[in-house]
């Protein structure tokens, strides 16, 4: 009896070392997954009863990051908020800082001046707004730069929109044999010159069902921007639209924000 006794918790052990064996690979899964689904808040997706909505951002863009101790004075590493011209009241030489990726987007033949790109910074740089690659939509984001002559920029749209819509109607033709739904809009504007509403007007009665514009308030209203476009990149994200046209503004003021995070969604800036 004794001998079957020490064989029966043998057994016991053994079923109880399998079962916490299996239940630790369990729970090995859970947490592989959970490292998954946090991926993008943090917190494990299935875990989150519900969202508050604290309403819309008062500015908009992340906080302005001013480096103090940066080799040539004091450097705005990411413009936010507080502006430029808000900060040259308390320090006259403070500069933006513009990374050598950005500069590099830009299609003017601009000379970039080596000395003004500090290498060693950008390998190792101390902020994260210049070491990743940020505020970029699922679709393809094309800048278009803000010139003081409005109907330059309207041309430069309308050309780059009609330029779009051939290419993907020369795309549609070589794919007939796939299934094509030819009435989800492709192209996204995000307007803000209200200046120019003409073009929006020409463009959308000759395509619409392929254009959906966002109207982001007034150029005249550079913080109304910036409130509003991050919501509609992940407006034009929910449509799956291809292609993102945004209006460029001036860099003035918070304008330098929202132009920064424009340019680093970028793919092309015009």
């Amino acid at each position: 009896n004794n001998n079957n006794e020490d064989e029966d918790n043998d057994n016991n052990d053994d079923n109880n070392n399998n079962s916490e064996s299996n239940n630790n690979d369990d729970n090995d899964d859970d947490n592989d997954n959970d490292d998954v689904n946090s991926l993008n808040f943090g917190i494990p997706t299935h875990e989150i009863g519900c969202v508050v909505d604290g309403g819309g951002c008062e500015i908009g863009v992340e906080s302005t990051v001013l480096d103090l101790n940066f080799e040539g004075g004091p450097t705005i590493l990411r413009p936010g908020g507080v502006t430029l011209e808000q900060l040259k009241e308390y320090l006259p030489n403070v500069k933006n800082y513009v990374p050598s990726n950005l500069r590099q987007k830009e299609q003017d033949n601009t000379i970039i001046d080596e000395n003004e790109i500090n290498k060693e910074f950008e390998l190792n740089p101390s902020t994260p707004g210049l070491k990743y690659r940020h505020y970029s939509p699922n679709g393809e984001v094309i800048l278009i730069k803000f010139q003081n002559n409005l109907d330059h920029m309207k041309t430069k749209i309308t050309q780059e929109i009609n330029s779009i819509l051939n290419q993907n109607n020369y795309e549609n033709n070589d794919n007939n044999d796939k299934e094509i739904n030819t009435e989800s809009p492709t192209i996204g504007i995000i307007h803000v010159h209200e200046e120019i509403n003409d073009y929006i007007c020409t463009l959308k009665s000759q395509n619409d069902n392929k254009i959906q514009v966002i109207n982001l308030g007034s150029s005249n209203n550079p913080l109304l921007v910036a409130q509003g476009l991050f919501d509609s990149f992940r407006i034009f994200d929910s449509l799956n639209i291809k292609y993102i046209i945004v209006e460029g503004i001036s860099e003035e003021n918070i304008g330098s924000a929202v132009m920064n995070r424009a340019k680093k969604a970028a793919s092309r800036i015009i």
